[in-house]
C-alpha cells in the first residue's frame, strides 16, 4: 500500500513552473500535481519554498520530494532522482558595463549572485568561481542586482528575470 499523501516542496518563483511562495501559487507545477492527485486520489502538500530550505527538508524528513531538482555529483548520494522531465538552460546574465565573460571560466575573479542551493553553484566551483553571492530566492537575488549589488547572476532563465524585473517596476 503506497502513501495516502506526499510532502512535495518546489522552487518559490520560478515562472511559469511555480509563480508565489508557500502553499499559494500558481503554475505549470501546481496544475500537473493538482491534476496527477485527482486522478491517483493521492493528496499531494505542495509547498513552494527557497531551493536551500527545501533540500534541508528532505534530509530532515519534513518533505517527501522536492520538484525540478538538477542532478549534481555532490548531491547524487543525498537524494534519489527520476528521469529528467524537461531540459532547462541555466545562462549566465551580466552587467553591460562587463565584458570578456565567454563562459564560466572567465567568470574567475568577479562577485557572482547566486541562489543558496542551486545546483549553479557546484558548477561554479567547478570552475574555480569561488566568489559568489548567495541569495535566497530568485526574487531577492534579482532585486539586489537591480540594486548594483552585483554585475553578475546566474539563474534559471531570462522568463524569471523578467518576472521579477516587472514586480520591481511596479
Amino acid at each position: 500500500i503506497g502513501p495516502s499523501r506526499l510532502r512535495w516542496w518546489l522552487p518559490a518563483t520560478t515562472p511559469p513552473y511555480s509563480i508565489g511562495s508557500g502553499e499559494v501559487f500558481q503554475g505549470i507545477l501546481r496544475d500537473n500535481w493538482d491534476l496527477w492527485s485527482a486522478r491517483t486520489g493521492i493528496k499531494v502538500n505542495l509547498q513552494a519554498i527557497d531551493w536551500a530550505k527545501a533540500q534541508q527538508a528532505v534530509l530532515e524528513g519534513r518533505a517527501d520530494v522536492i520538484d525540478m531538482f538538477f542532478f549534481t555529483a555532490q548531491r547524487a548520494p543525498l537524494y534519489d532522482y527520476t528521469k529528467p522531465f524537461a531540459r532547462i538552460e541555466t545562462p549566465l546574465f551580466f552587467h553591460n558595463s562587463v565584458s570578456g565573460i565567454v563562459d564560466a571560466d572567465s567568470l574567475q575573479g568577479f562577485a557572482v549572485g547566486v541562489v543558496d542551493g542551486d545546483a549553479c553553484v557546484e558548477e561554479l566551483q567547478k570552475h574555480n568561481v569561488v566568489n559568489l553571492k548567495k541569495y535566497s530566492s530568485s526574487e531577492t537575488l534579482v532585486g539586489a542586482a537591480a540594486l548594483g549589488d552585483h554585475r553578475i547572476r546566474h539563474r534559471l532563465a531570462l522568463r524569471v528575470q523578467r518576472h521579477h524585473q516587472r514586480r520591481l517596476e511596479r
